[in-house]
């Protein structure tokens, strides 16, 4: 389906929730609380808007190391990357999902409110790779769940965010107290069932998103990406699967000494089609094609060449580069993308 239609469907399927959700809160008590009355867990810095998969020319930036959220029930959180030694004593004790286990139904429950933004999910990545059906997503306000959802598929994965409701317009509900308020920007939480580990989740807008960003107000409905990177893969490296793909492997670089701390993307113009940690001479980099899906839209098509960028985690710039067939290993007459072919190519700074 072409995005110009799906982002028609976002929007009448906008339509209809809101409908329903207020035919909903009419019918029904909004004081009733489905989760336990106490809702923990999240984190407690406030999240900014994330670099999308897209990416301009490279330039010079500053890293930020995504968090990943060792426990969403205790306070404060300690970053994975902090030693033991460096933590504050007063502390609390904090407790490993691996080992506790984690019951999403009451981690991320919530209580309803008149008052709800609706983010529905362009994609959501750990790694670069989609996430597997099952697998959570939940809006946070500091420790506070104000929504979650199972996701499914993209576009088709909506998490609700719940604002206060105490209001001079509305009945005091003390269990939305601490829920979002005009402005600001919750913290979108993912739960790998699979792991049985909880990430903390970088948020960017859709380019077809209506609303311009991510802060609440009620019936928002922006369009975002969320990506989650464990490793210390830029989050403009990160990509959409494709079943059409090609390899190049990277016989030689000139003009810049890189180790296995840093990355090679592949761009069609502004839009990532795979990226690879540099592991040596022969690295391979998957290159995806247009499969005609919503989300390989700006893919490869037969005979385009694409581009490659480094990123130097050590000095955290990106280098452009140019490609040419190697010499050395026997490949296809030129870096014309074709799917299911191999190439050998020699990069220059």
């Amino acid at each position: 389906m072409a995005k110009e239609m799906n982002k028609q469907g976002f929007i009448a399927l906008a339509i209809v929730a809101i409908i329903c959700i207020g035919a909903l809160t009419i019918l029904t008590d909004t004081s009733t609380n489905y989760p336990p009355e106490e809702n923990t867990g999240g984190n407690a810095k406030a999240m900014t808007a994330a670099t999308n998969t897209r990416v301009s020319e490279p330039t010079k930036t500053t890293a930020k190391e995504p968090t990943k959220v060792e426990s969403i029930k205790t306070v404060p959180r300690i970053p994975v990357q902090q030693n033991e030694a460096e933590t504050n004593d007063n502390q609390e004790e904090q407790v490993d999902p691996r080992d506790a286990g984690i019951n999403p139904e009451e981690y991320f429950s919530y209580s309803q409110s008149t008052q709800q933004a609706f983010y529905f999910i362009e994609s959501a990545t750990i790694d670069g790779v989609e996430l597997a059906q099952g697998d959570w997503i939940a809006t946070f306000k500091d420790n506070t769940c104000v929504g979650s959802t199972q996701w499914t598929e993209p576009y088709n994965t909506v998490v609700p965010g719940m604002g206060n409701d105490n209001g001079p317009n509305y009945p005091a509900d003390e269990n939305t107290i601490n829920y979002l308020e005009y402005g600001e920007i919750p913290t979108f939480v993912i739960y790998d069932v699979s792991e049985d580990i909880l990430y903390q989740a970088t948020a960017s807008m859709s380019q077809y998103s209506i609303d311009p960003n991510l802060e609440f107000s009620n019936n928002a409905l922006p369009i975002i990406n969320l990506a989650v990177v464990t490793n210390n893969m830029p989050p403009s490296f990160a990509f959409q699967q494709s079943t059409l793909q090609a390899f190049y492997f990277v016989s030689t670089i000139e003009g810049l000494e890189i180790d296995e701390n840093d990355w090679i993307g592949a761009f069609n113009g502004d839009v990532c089609i795979g990226s690879v940690q540099w592991n040596g001479p022969l690295t391979d980099v998957p290159v995806m094609g247009d499969e005609l899906s919503e989300w390989t839209v700006g893919y490869m098509t037969p005979g385009e060449i694409p581009t490659f960028v480094i990123y130097d985690s050590s000095e955290n710039m990106f280098y452009e580069t140019t490609a040419s067939l190697s010499e050395d290993y026997p490949s296809a007459p030129n870096l014309g993308w074709h799917n299911m072919m191999f190439y050998f190519m020699d990069l220059t700074i």
